[in-house]
């Protein structure tokens, strides 16, 4: 083997022993839970993905809507957020 196809085959061989990323999770959609997930963007200024929450039960064995989306003390959380940095 000359000089360049082993340098070839040991960078080739140098890539494939490089740790794989971890996969990413399945959207929330992607698994049927989409009516108990709001739309969410986390950002540096917003840790809590916009604060919008439901309340659900379980009755019966089921999953049942106890009150429509609301903000979730957005306040309370920035101002946490804010002493701790």
């Amino acid at each position: 083997m000359s000089n360049e196809g082993y340098f070839l085959w040991a960078k080739e061989k140098a890539a494939s022993l490089q740790p794989k990323p971890a996969p990413r999770p399945a959207p929330i959609y992607a698994i049927g839970s989409q009516e108990y997930a709001a739309e969410q963007e986390v950002n540096a200024t917003d840790h809590e993905g916009g604060g919008w929450v439901q309340v659900f039960q379980v009755k019966g064995g089921k999953l049942v809507k106890e009150t429509d989306w609301f903000r979730a003390y957005p306040e309370v959380v920035a101002a946490a957020v804010a002493k701790a940095e």
